[in-house]
């Protein structure tokens, strides 16, 4: 059984992944919908016209990664969203569990490359669950 520490984090981490999303896409559709704001920017530095087009083009560029990331985070977050929501609800059985807290902390791990926040968050819930499911069993003696 889950308790409320790591309850709690792996809230609060699917909280910031969540926002995190929506920053990605909101900051890719900005860079896309607004080139003509960049333009202006770009054409008011007066620059060669060849470092002009080259400023353009990684403008764009960086709209296009900056959506196509956001479709990769919602990915995962759809696939974390599903696997933390049942272990906060305590749906899994213990060794589910175990696994899911071990793809917890692996995640958490990888994605401090990425967003510290949410990875050191799965990270320390992951590890602590771990420890107190392990705590649990170690005080659960066997019968006579």
């Amino acid at each position: 059984m889950l308790n409320d520490t790591s309850r709690i984090m792996t809230i609060i981490g699917l909280v910031v992944e969540g926002i995190v999303l929506i920053l990605l896409l909101f900051m890719g559709i900005f860079f896309i919908t607004q080139q003509t704001f960049f333009e202006d920017l770009i054409l008011a530095e007066n620059l060669p016209a060849s470092q002009e087009s080259v400023m353009i083009a990684i403008i764009n560029f960086i709209g296009y990664a900056l959506v196509v990331l956001s479709a990769i985070v919602l990915i995962v977050f759809s696939i974390n969203l599903y696997l933390f929501t049942k272990l906060i609800q305590n749906k899994y059985d213990e060794a589910t569990m175990r696994k899911v807290l071990i793809y917890q902390s692996i995640w958490g791990g990888i994605n401090l490359l990425f967003n510290q926040v949410s990875g050191i968050l799965y990270l320390i819930s992951g590890l602590h669950g771990m420890n107190v499911l392990q705590k649990e069993k170690e005080s659960v003696r066997e019968g006579l």
